[in-house]
């Protein structure tokens, strides 16, 4: 198998990419995450318009853009080793901070999946979703199960009973 190597950013390689028609480009944008496909070069392919708004950047940017250039040296340097798995033909799934265009931590679930083509991998397809709201609600929900057994260990020889919304 050949792979080129991430780490060179001047092969941009990007010849243009065929028109993606309006109907496959509507239900890319229905996913409710970021889907993309990065070459062996490490340079975008294909994104959605959920991709382009958490990074900031033009549709017509991002095609060609090296990885690299997208997330940033440092998530960049954390993130290689994944890569190179995926590259390698194994598919990937973690969870990682990433921060938007707005500057701001969001809580994500993230798999790549191989493109293997005759048994050689073309490049690898990302899927990003946001789990800000769960990872936070989860949060909360920790913290307040953990005052109110603080609550009941502080007050000897009480019982108490706690119901949600629906006892």
């Amino acid at each position: 198998m050949t792979i080129r190597s991430p780490l060179n950013r001047d092969d941009a390689g990007t010849s243009p990419l065929p028109e993606i028609p309006a109907q496959l480009r509507a239900v890319l944008n229905g996913i409710p995450a970021m889907v993309g496909y990065w070459d062996t070069g490490l340079r975008s392919r294909l994104a959605n318009d959920a991709y382009c708004e958490w990074f900031g950047i033009e549709p017509q940017q991002l095609n060609g853009m090296h990885v690299r250039d997208v997330l940033g040296d440092e998530a960049f340097e954390t993130t290689l080793p994944l890569i190179e798995r995926v590259l390698a033909g194994e598919a990937q799934r973690f969870d990682r901070t990433l921060v938007d265009a707005a500057g701001d931590s969001r809580y994500t679930e993230v798999t790549y999946t191989p493109d293997t083509r005759d048994g050689t991998v073309q490049g690898y397809f990302v899927v990003v979703t946001d789990i800000t709201e769960r990872v936070l609600a989860d949060r909360r929900r920790q913290r307040d199960t953990d005052r109110y057994r603080a609550l009941a260990r502080s007050v000897p020889g009480v019982f108490v009973l706690l119901f949600d919304a629906e006892l």
